[in-house]
């Protein structure tokens, strides 16, 4: 063989050397690499941890939230009931009421005057009708 031994040549040749140095390498990485792995686990833990926290104060919240809508509904129930018993109560009113109201003709006709006196007067000035009157003004 000539020239540059291999990496395999090297291994074959001379295993122990070899395998101490393979040895010498992987030891310290094997460790890094368990400790790694172990960081990125109790990582993972912590997350779901939190996770697991966050979803509880959620469902204690959803919880909250279900209690107050019974107690709203309740209350609207409730509300909803005394609601119907006034618009029976005033239907009752209402059928006893008389049809039609008894109506005069002779307050309204006096009354009426008196109301047509203030509308109509003084609607269009008196120097637009005739500009030789005088005002007031």
């Amino acid at each position: 063989m000539a020239g540059d031994p291999g990496f395999w040549d090297v291994a074959w040749n001379w295993p122990l050397p070899f395998v101490t140095v393979v040895a010498m390498l992987a030891v310290p990485m094997a460790g890094i690499i368990w400790f790694v792995c172990r960081l990125r686990y109790k990582h993972q833990i912590a997350t779901l941890k939190d996770r697991v926290e966050l979803a509880d104060e959620r469902l204690g919240d959803a919880k909250e939230k279900i209690v107050k809508a019974e107690e709203g509904k309740t209350a609207l129930h409730t509300t909803v009931k005394e609601l119907n018993a006034q618009i029976e109560k005033l239907k009752k009113r209402k059928a006893q009421l008389p049809r039609e109201l008894p109506f005069d003709d002779e307050v309204a006709l006096t009354v009426a005057p008196f109301y047509l006196i203030h509308m109509l007067q003084r609607t269009v000035p008196a120097g637009f009708i005739a500009r030789c009157l005088p005002t007031t003004r």
